[in-house]
């Protein structure tokens, strides 16, 4: 059974990534980026944890939380320092 909802697993976070890099919000480029990135890895870490070591939604809900805010956070940070035209960013 695990490896079941493992498969689904990772297949809804092939989903969330192929929904959301085609339609980003109207924010910028690098946060947009960075929150895709983010949602992608908490999905994927913390998802993994409660369907392979059975850790508990709500514990893990609030490091996803952390996590993601990290990731927005960081690319607020850092589209301070990268370049403002988004095709220049591979």
């Amino acid at each position: 059974m695990a490896m079941a909802r493992g498969f689904i697993h990772y297949l809804v976070v092939a989903v969330i990534l192929a929904i959301m890099l085609p339609n980003g919000a109207r924010v910028s480029a690098h946060v947009r980026r960075g929150f895709i990135v983010g949602l992608a890895a908490v999905v994927l870490i913390e998802g993994s944890d409660v369907i392979w070591w059975g850790y508990a939604w709500g514990w893990k809900l609030w490091g996803a939380g952390y996590h993601l805010l990290v990731f927005v956070i960081g690319a607020l940070v850092l589209s301070k320092f990268l370049p403002q035209d988004p095709d220049l960013v591979v």
